[in-house]
């Protein structure tokens, strides 16, 4: 699940809308959420909190780095012996599966496999610098960090044949450090798949991919979310994207924003506004207006500045 907050633009006081729930048809077809007909109690809902909420996590999407994770992982395993942690081989990539302690203090419990490469050339050219692991179970340092993990994260730069460099994070699953400060140590992780790319001699820039954050009371879901900086005279002020939010107060909304996506990059300039469009089941019920910028607000790498 994906969760974002965006600050409110020019905002009035607290709009509150209210949707009967009854008057929905139990027949519409949704994805998403399921209404009981039986219930006649209108959901009140805020759309200042709604935009708050996407903004906070707006914020967020840059500080999703990988790599900090990767290089723990790598360490740990560094602190392997030949007979701690067990390796196996498949059709693929060798592969650790054990539980035990190594002797320089490392614990290791369940499996997992990882790759990493340096300026790896691909088959279009690409030039492909990364990290990649995979696995279930718990990572213990000899100075006592604690990583758990379940599924596969990864982080890649890559400089493609047109010089245009690439920086992508990934994690399909859970990271959790319980002594961390930043987004590994949240008792519900996000996952996401987001990507930065810059081109030096052209000077066009991009943000894009999808996220899934959430709380234990939210969520927010991103789906193909692209952001370009001005270069080309595009839209600047909003991504192409639609964004499904979930609060206990207001149930399921879909938020529909109008900037280029790589299928349609020319939009109505007189929508781009920073602003989307807010409605539940087909039922228009106002906008929220977020601030996008920081994520083409970067030189070199979005990761690390």
């Amino acid at each position: 699940m994906l969760t974002i907050a965006l600050t409110v633009l020019g905002c009035s006081p607290t709009k509150v809308i209210t949707v009967d729930l009854a008057s929905n048809n139990a027949q519409n077809d949704t994805a998403y959420v399921i209404f009981d007909t039986a219930v006649n109690t209108p959901t009140e809902i805020d759309i200042d909190a709604i935009s708050d909420l996407l903004q906070s996590h707006v914020d967020q999407l840059r500080h999703f780095d990988t790599m900090p994770v990767l290089a723990e992982i790598a360490y740990i395993l560094s602190e392997a012996d030949e007979t701690c942690p067990t390796y196996y081989t498949n059709d693929e990539n060798p592969y650790w599966a054990d539980q035990c302690t190594s002797t320089a203090g490392a614990e290791f419990q369940g499996y997992g496999t990882s790759v990493s490469y340096e300026e790896m050339l691909l088959e279009d050219g690409t030039i492909s610098s990364g990290s990649h692991y995979y696995g279930e179970g718990f990572l213990v340092s000899s100075s006592g960090v604690q990583l758990e993990i379940e599924g596969g994260l990864a982080g890649t730069d890559n400089i493609g044949e047109d010089g245009t460099y690439f920086h992508t994070r990934y994690l399909d699953g859970q990271v959790y450090n319980a002594s961390s400060q930043d987004w590994t140590g949240w008792n519900y992780g996000p996952r996401f798949q987001l990507t930065g790319a810059r081109n030096p001699e052209s000077g066009h820039q991009f943000f894009f991919g999808a996220a899934e954050l959430e709380t234990e009371t939210t969520a927010v879901f991103i789906d193909q979310l692209v952001m370009s900086n001005d270069i080309y005279n595009l839209c600047t002020l909003e991504p192409g994207a639609t964004i499904n939010v979930f609060t206990e107060s207001s149930g399921w909304l879909t938020i529909d924003f109008h900037g280029p996506t790589f299928e349609t990059w020319e939009t109505d300039m007189s929508m781009c506004d920073g602003c989307g469009q807010v409605s539940q089941l087909g039922d228009s019920l106002g906008e929220v207006c977020i601030d996008f910028s920081d994520l083409i607000n970067w030189e070199n790498n979005p990761w690390t500045e």
